[in-house]
């Protein structure tokens, strides 16, 4: 199969078959995030990528999957020797940082066997990024803590895949088409469809597939209706191949025999009888695997030789899947945070609350397949309200709720009024600040 029918199909498919997920074990964290703006973690799984030294404690012999998920790490107990002998266990490591940008890169996600990274720069891996901020307003302070598990892909380089693959397919499919049925033939029109309607076709697909990303659940459990809806718009009228594998592809076979008995001419005249059988072998449409020789010869003449190709294949998969095999993996993440004074907002479920001088906790558990293709954000927003400061400067306390400092923090969204306030506070100006509270 060449390297852009490969790419073409798994685009098409959404590559399920080709994806795989193979890190074993789960993905665990806890995390404090101090007044200070300094750190503590402690993380949890079965291998632990950077420098040992990192870590101010490591331990290697810990359950990699204790399913206690609202435990403690503390508590997951070590595993038995007979366990340990067979090499099998986890990693949890602990430490405190001086910031969020200091804790290493420890998630290190193995590459798919589809991949060809080491062959395409343009891949980054899959890891997590944060964006921490710790915001003094002088009578509160506010603390932000957005961390990401990025896909390795976006949907820009799946949308330049999505065309690249398109524009190497057509000459490709013209070629072998024509190579195979001989001089008379002409396949220019299927290629011409290919970039115009396949195109376009193409082009649907990847906006409902971001619109079903977009939504919550599992992206390969999202209702195939739009999918076929898309489908029939453009000619193919086929059940869900989930429900009827057979039915699909019986309804996809007889597509492909029109399009090419409508697109491809033998001297002058439309493909019919064996001609049309044999262009659906060289293509590979009838399910069989009759014209790969002929795509490895057209692989040497476009690329050079047929591993050039598959390389490229490779590379293509990776562009729009991402590195890792994220999509199909069945690993899962955890993540505990904790953060000081009052919880205003966080996409994870809420443990605690905060307040009366405990920290606020919120749980991130998703799936790494949930990343793709945009990346899975954990945001926590926190506030500590500095009563005995109000006091100092107004005589009472103003801002003494959740309520109160959201509608402060409102107002600081407007850059004019956040930095009068600021100026104000530099300047000890106390009368000034009380006009500008909400």
């Amino acid at each position: 199969m060449t390297a852009a029918r490969t790419a073409a199909f798994a685009f098409l498919s959404l590559g399920a078959s080709a994806l795989v997920g193979c890190q074993p074990g789960d993905f665990r964290a806890e995390t404090e995030l101090n007044p200070d703006g300094s750190v503590t973690r402690t993380v949890q799984q079965k291998t632990l990528a950077g420098e040992a030294d990192a870590w101010d404690r490591r331990d290697e012999v810990v359950s990699p999957r204790s399913r206690e998920w609202d435990s403690p790490l503390n508590d997951v107990a070590s595993l038995p020797a007979k366990q340990q002998n067979r090499g099998e266990g986890g990693v949890r490591a602990s430490g405190r940082f001086s910031s969020a940008d200091a804790i290493p890169d420890f998630v290190e996600l193995p590459i798919a066997p589809y991949s060809n990274v080491r062959k395409d720069a343009d891949v980054p891996p899959s890891r997590l990024k944060r964006d921490v901020s710790v915001t003094h307003y002088g009578v509160l302070t506010v603390y932000d803590w957005e961390e990401t598990l990025t896909a390795g892909t976006d949907p820009v380089r799946m949308e330049r895949t999505r065309r690249f693959v398109l524009e190497e397919s057509a000459p490709l499919v013209q070629a072998v088409l024509e190579k195979d049925l001989g001089p008379g033939t002409d396949a220019s029109a299927l290629s011409e469809w290919i970039l115009t309607v396949g195109d376009a076709w193409t082009s649907d697909l990847l906006a409902a597939l971001f619109e079903a990303a977009a939504r919550p659940g599992s992206l390969l459990d999202a209702p195939p209706e739009r999918i076929q809806e898309i489908a029939r718009h453009y000619g193919l009228d086929a059940p869900d191949p989930r429900d009827d594998p057979k039915g699909a592809a019986a309804a996809g076979r007889a597509f492909s025999r029109t399009l090419l008995a409508e697109h491809v001419t033998f001297d002058g005249e439309p493909l019919a009888g064996e001609k049309l059988d044999r262009a659906m072998r060289a293509l590979m449409l009838d399910g069989s695997s009759g014209g790969m020789a002929l795509w490895n010869g057209e692989l040497v003449v476009k690329y050079g030789s047929e591993q050039a190709g598959y390389d490229l294949s490779g590379v293509l998969m990776a562009r729009f899947f991402g590195p890792n095999g994220m999509l199909t993996s069945s690993e899962s993440f955890a993540y505990r945070h904790r953060t000081p004074g009052l919880l205003l907002e966080t996409n994870g479920s809420i443990l605690s609350p905060g307040g009366d001088g405990e920290p606020a906790e919120a749980l991130f558990r998703f799936k790494l397949q949930d990343s793709w293709p945009f990346g899975r954000p954990m945001t926590a927003r926190s506030v500590v309200l500095h009563e005995e400061r109000q006091r100092e400067w107004f005589g009472e306390v103003l801002l003494d709720d959740r309520v109160a400092a959201v509608r402060f923090l409102e107002q600081m969204e407007y850059d004019h009024l956040r930095d009068e306030w600021l100026a104000a506070v530099e300047a000890g100006d106390t009368r000034k600040m009380r006009d500008l509270l909400p």
